[in-house]
């Protein structure tokens, strides 16, 4: 579970990076925010479905590792 929840923060981060940097181009430009944000969605889903393949990964090796201590 410990490699699924570090992707899953990954994610979180790179979403929240997405939305500061956005938040503040938005304020250092007036006039930009519906460009500005439209771009910035368009890299938030993409920063999720790269992350996709990472997240599966990890939770096949938890999930692994579960059973393996199990028994």
């Amino acid at each position: 579970m410990r490699r699924t929840l570090v992707e899953l923060m990954f994610l979180a981060l790179g979403l929240g990076v997405a939305m500061t940097i956005a938040s503040v181009a938005v304020w250092a430009v007036p006039g930009t925010g519906r460009a500005v944000w439209g771009v910035t969605y368009v890299v938030m889903i993409f920063d999720v479905l790269l992350q996709v393949r990472p997240i599966r990964r990890a939770w096949r090796l938890d999930h692994a590792n579960r059973q393996a201590v199990d028994g």
